[in-house]
């Protein structure tokens, strides 16, 4: 699964673990990363970016293998 999304949440991380927030056209999704890519996340994810996710989606949330940080602002205001 492919969504992009602003960040509406910063992020939360917790043994090796991190959790945020995503608003879409789609709706409103959580977003878990493991490992190397929660520290990732916890340093360079804020609330505000718009970013692109790669992962499985699982009940009420998407396991991320990928992120990509957004740093244009005109795919910021299209998705207000």
């Amino acid at each position: 699964m492919r969504i992009q999304g602003k960040v509406v949440e910063n992020v939360i991380i917790d043994n090796h673990t991190s959790k945020y927030k995503i608003k879409s056209r789609d709706g409103t999704y959580i977003v878990k990363a493991y490992g190397k890519e929660a520290i990732k996340d916890y340093l360079f994810i804020r609330e505000g970016q718009v970013v692109t996710i790669e992962g499985e989606m699982f009940d009420s949330h998407i396991s991320k293998e990928k992120a990509f940080i957004s740093l244009k602002t005109e795919s910021r205001d299209s998705l207000d």
